[in-house]
């Protein structure tokens, strides 16, 4: 594909998690034949699929080069755990990607006058320092007022009373990530963050950036007036994978022919504990006249079981082709395969425990799509039911096809493109810095300081 340069060059900082890559290189894909030049920052395990996909690829080494099943697999539950695990994935790599940023701006400014902008999935920090570190920067807090803790998955709530309890559960909840928030903070002043106040981490992947585009639509998301500046919904973009999964399986005609009710379950591809969802749901459908399609990463670990024979295993299926003959979705509430479904307007079922999941679970049934579970590890009664719900309430069906619409309104490549030149344009003086125009600014500085020395 033909580079227009007097386009900015994209950088994408993205960490080595399946779903993340695999959204950002669609992001990839379709800027790429609009003549911009994309290099994609992530671990080892997927420069095969960012140099697939046309783009460059640029290591993230050490610490952010990671295996996250490995990593999710090496900590007990529990909030020790949280930590450990919010520590491993987030916060430990940030020095490595932060050089492996630096060492691209400095190649780029030594050699051109191109601008950057630099893309980043949610909760990628190696570029906190930078902006940071720019003048002229003032962070802000994301604490809510109309909605509970991240992770709490409670209901909106915006009365007087409301509001003060969720402040509270705010504050509860940063003082128990306390030990990740101190060694966010300390590795970022180690890489030269000069701001007097450093935002707690999760409120920085939304603050810190310029823009913060959200996959989604606004149906999804409840009534809140605390959303920052600069908070954009951008609709989502088909699932496709990364181009290394291979082939369809040799039964997927029985998929596209569509004679029995598709039921789909799906646990993403960190939660590998198919106890949970995969095997419950099974056996809940094993006696129903339903084709089951079970898609796990890690297909040996359902074989140990007997799979009943109205069902298949995958370890990939392409969720946009998928989901076109999907009547009911079973999840653990990954957010992009929440997001995939409702692309397609399939209704869910979903138990999630953990990172964001409550909230999706929550979001889900309250815009009256999914029925919301609300455990880690159901019943297969409890799976039984709430399939059958689904299935025979046409309402889920109806306002699954509702947020399809809606999804379809937006154009996502090309919301993302706007946001790009928004971004590129001149700023006003006494304006908050850019994001790739602080980082130059903080790269000179850090140059002088040397000459100094």
């Amino acid at each position: 594909m033909k580079v227009d340069n007097s386009r900015p060059l994209i950088f994408i900082g993205v960490l080595p998690i399946y779903r993340h890559v695999e959204h950002m290189l669609k992001i990839a894909k379709g800027l790429m034949p609009k003549g911009f030049s994309v290099t994609v920052l992530t671990g080892s395990a997927f420069q095969s699929a960012v140099e697939l996909a046309g783009a460059k690829f640029v290591l993230t080494g050490g610490k952010a080069d990671y295996q996250a099943n490995a990593v999710f697999d090496s900590f007990k539950p529990g909030l020790e755990g949280a930590h450990g695990i919010h520590r491993s994935l987030l916060i430990d790599g940030i020095e490595e990607q932060h050089n492996a940023l630096q060492a691209l701006l400095s190649e780029v400014y030594s050699n051109s006058t191109k601008k950057v902008v630099f893309l980043q999935s949610c909760l990628y920090f190696g570029n906190s320092a930078l902006i940071l570190g720019g003048s002229g920067l003032k962070t802000r807090s994301d604490h809510r007022i109309d909605t509970g803790p991240m992770g709490s998955g409670l209901p909106p709530d915006s009365s007087a009373e409301g509001r003060t309890q969720n402040i509270t559960g705010q504050k509860k909840f940063e003082e128990a990530m306390a030990p990740v928030q101190a060694r966010y903070e300390e590795i970022i002043r180690i890489r030269g963050a000069t701001a007097k106040t450093i935002p707690f981490y999760f409120d920085a992947t939304v603050n810190l950036p310029d823009l913060f585009l959200q996959m989604s639509v606004p149906s999804l998301e409840y009534p809140r007036s605390d959303l920052r500046k600069g908070f954009r919904f951008i609709g989502a973009i088909p699932s496709s994978g990364t181009g290394t999964e291979g082939e369809l399986p040799p039964w997927w005609n029985e998929v596209v022919q569509h004679k029995k009710k598709l039921v789909v379950v799906s646990q993403g591809t960190l939660n590998i504990n198919v106890t949970d969802l995969i095997i419950p749901t099974l056996e809940a459908m094993k006696d129903k006249d339903v084709l089951v399609v079970a898609v796990i990463s890690q297909t040996e670990r359902v074989q140990k079981f007997d799979i009943p024979k109205n069902a298949h295993v995958a370890r990939y299926l392409p969720f946009h082709e998928l989901f076109k003959y999907t009547d009911v979705l079973v999840s653990n509430a990954g957010y992009g395969t929440v997001q995939q479904a409702l692309f397609c307007g399939v209704p869910m079922v979903l138990a999630g425990v953990g990172e964001d999941k409550p909230e999706t679970c929550a979001r889900a049934a309250w815009a009256g799509v999914a029925i919301n579970l609300k455990c880690l590890r159901p019943t297969v009664e409890q799976l039984r039911s709430a399939v059958d719900d689904v299935l025979t309430n046409a309402n889920y069906r109806s306002r699954g096809q509702e947020l399809a619409e809606e999804y379809r309104r937006y154009d996502t490549i090309v919301e993302i493109e706007a946001a790009i030149k928004e971004v590129c344009r001149p700023r006003r003086r006494g304006k908050r810095r850019l994001g790739a125009d602080a980082a130059l600014h903080m790269l000179k500085r850090l140059r002088r300081s040397s000459e100094l020395n």
